[in-house]
């Protein structure tokens, strides 16, 4: 993961500066906050990408609500108006259509949501050790500080910067959904698929209205 590298480039970096510099706490205190800085952004990407997927789990209760509800309306029409009822079958298949889309983004998102977290889990644990490693080597160095002005670590932003444009491309890559639009068919291939839609849709309200028919029969 590029972001492990970016932290141990930051570890291999602070023990250059040991090695250059007198002022070793402050320069390890710029580092240390450089990969806080990255840890607070992985955070802030792993909450955008966590409310997207609960928009799409609402967004898919809603449409399997209307699906349903599609089926309905078609059972209710069919034996008074036939072409109505097409009309609602035709509005459920188009409905199932969206929840199959919803469903592809949700797991794209998922996916990402499980990533980020395995980013931040080692994020946070490597700001840990370096904290860690800074304090015992403060302490260990207290009596021979030497008083000789720090040179401050900068972190390479050009580094930081890939690291969270590519995660940026694949957020932006998953917020895509496809129009979907409906396109005129012509000529002779539109007329044969007309005409198999339509059956297929008298064959599905042939079916509820054999169903219904079966039910109150059952009832009575």
């Amino acid at each position: 993961m590029k972001i492990k590298r970016v932290i141990a480039s930051f570890s291999r970096q602070i023990d250059d500066f040991v090695n250059q510099v007198e002022n070793h706490e402050a320069v390890a205190e710029c580092a240390i906050a450089d990969v806080r800085q990255h840890t607070a952004k992985i955070h802030s990407q792993l909450n955008q990408v966590l409310g997207r997927v609960e928009r799409f789990i609402q967004r898919e209760i809603e449409l399997e609500m209307q699906c349903e509800k599609w089926g309905v309306r078609a059972t209710a029409c069919g034996l008074e108006n036939r072409a109505k009822a097409l009309q609602c079958l035709q509005a459920r298949k188009n409905t199932e259509i969206e929840i199959q889309q919803v469903a592809r983004q949700k797991h794209s998102a998922e996916t990402l949501l499980f990533e980020l977290q395995e980013q931040l889990r080692h994020a946070e644990q490597a700001l840990m050790e370096l904290e860690n490693r800074k304090a015992n080597l403060s302490v260990r160095s207290a009596q021979n500080r030497i008083t000789k002005t720090a040179s401050i670590y900068a972190a390479n932003s050009e580094t930081t910067d890939s690291v969270f444009h590519r995660w940026e491309e694949k957020i932006l890559a998953d917020e895509y959904v496809p129009s979907g639009g409906s396109h005129e068919l012509v000529g002779l291939e539109a007329q044969f698929s007309a005409e198999e839609n339509r059956e297929q849709l008298e064959r599905t309200l042939d079916e509820l209205l054999k169903y219904q028919s079966d039910q109150q029969g059952v009832e009575q």
